[in-house]
């Protein structure tokens, strides 16, 4: 059961010529309460039987965010700057609580052969608590010369995170940073760009929870690193970008020991890989779109080196779709897609994830209802209903995935 709303206001006040000033606000609440298993799907042992412990969870997430600041254009000789400087302010509280309850039994050949009881109600405000607060001040440049481009910009951001859990001493954590962000790009003709980035943020600290052994830890933010190389190219009617990409992310590892598992922060996940997307027109009504990508994503830095140069869980080495669109007029078209994903690996190696190959079609269609411009969409996806198994990237765990599944919609423009 799920329940929530989202609001949210802009507003940009034009100062003069150059400069402007703006003002955003939101804020949600999302609140869910389920009956499911702890800790993702069910185990599976090596003689084909599975099963893990059923629990009712409840969660409760309120939000709010403030940003303001002012934008301009600052003309120096030949080179165009353009200014932005904000100021945000967000403060995040959650409420969670997991009831244990019975065990759900099975095996491959039977399927679930036997659901223990279904654990009773309580109060969403006796288990663990979340309380954020983040102030953050940003000032950017994107510079304007000639043939090239360049953005630079700097974060200094400040928060406070504290955590409440029934029977664990409450934890707080403060973390300031600065996260530089630069970009620079060459168009040394009009059908090609050649660019470069490097960009840093840290994450939010991470509250274990989920029936591990050690639920109610609390791990630090960790700072995350990308960098990307590329170059644009147009080719009559086709664009085509071929980047190479270089990101390091905080590493989080499911341990098994006698007593049961641990959640552990260990290393970096290191993802390298290069990518090829293209789109264009092969006529007036006929569009096509798509891409291939090589991932290398490995374990690094581990605790002794005990994971390093595993495969990430659930990462395919290979990944590419390929799209084409039928536009029969203004109102009407038709889209098809493939979507390759190679295979995997779980658990470190331990089991192989094979590889697999759908389809989707759809349509779209522009009319109008009372003089109110609206978009109807139909789409099928896994069009030939295949049956194949799907990890989950960066966890151990496996899910069948989705039957042929349908999705109707419409979008009024008002």
């Amino acid at each position: 059961l799920y329940n929530g709303y989202l609001i949210t206001f802009n507003h940009e006040q034009q100062l003069n010529e150059d400069w402007s000033a703006f003002f955003n606000i939101g804020g949600n609440r999302y609140q869910e309460e389920k009956y499911d298993m702890m800790s993702g799907s069910p185990d599976l042992y090596d003689d084909g039987h599975f099963e893990k412990d059923l629990r009712h969870y409840k969660s409760h997430i309120t939000s709010i965010y403030y940003q303001g600041g002012i934008r301009g254009n600052v003309q120096i000789g030949s080179i165009k700057n353009n200014l932005v400087l904000a100021v945000d302010r967000e403060h995040y509280k959650s409420y969670s609580h997991n009831s244990k309850g019975g065990k759900l039994i099975g095996d491959l050949w039977n399927g679930v052969t036997s659901v223990g009881s279904i654990p009773g109600d309580f109060s969403v405000y006796d288990g663990s608590a979340i309380n954020e607060n983040v102030v953050s001040m940003v000032l950017a440049d994107k510079i304007e010369y000639g043939k090239w481009i360049g953005y630079v910009a700097g974060q200094y951001r400040n928060s406070d995170y504290n955590t409440f859990k029934a029977g664990k001493p409450n934890q707080s954590i403060s973390n300031t940073s600065f996260n530089p962000t630069y970009s620079i790009a060459y168009k040394p003709t009009d059908d090609m760009s050649i660019y470069a980035s490097y960009a840093t943020s840290y994450t939010r600290p991470f509250l274990v929870s989920g029936g591990y052994l050690n639920d109610g830890e609390v791990f630090d933010p960790i700072k995350n690193k990308q960098t990307e190389i590329g170059v644009k190219y147009k080719s009559g009617k086709f664009l085509n970008t071929l980047s190479y990409f270089d990101l390091s992310q905080g590493s989080y590892i499911k341990e098994s020991i006698d007593k049961g598992d641990i959640y552990t922060q260990d290393g970096e996940n290191k993802f390298r890989g290069v990518e090829w997307t293209f789109t264009g027109n092969i006529d007036r009504k006929w569009n096509v779109m798509g891409g291939i990508m090589y991932l290398d994503a490995v374990h690094n830095k581990t605790t002794g080196g005990k994971y390093d140069g595993y495969r990430i869980s659930g990462a395919s080495k290979w990944n590419g779709v390929l799209g084409l669109e039928y536009n029969a007029d203004d109102d009407f078209s038709v889209i098809s897609r493939a979507v390759y994903n190679g295979s995997s690996e779980i658990n470190n190696g331990a089991l192989k994830v094979p590889s697999y190959l759908t389809f989707d079609l759809g349509l779209k269609y522009k009319t109008k209802v009372n003089n109110v411009p609206v978009t109807f969409n139909a789409m099928c996806y896994n069009l030939f209903d295949k049956d194949y198994w799907q990890a989950q990237s960066g966890t151990n765990y496996l899910s069948l995935a989705n039957p042929r599944t349908f999705m109707l919609s419409a979008q009024f423009d008002l």
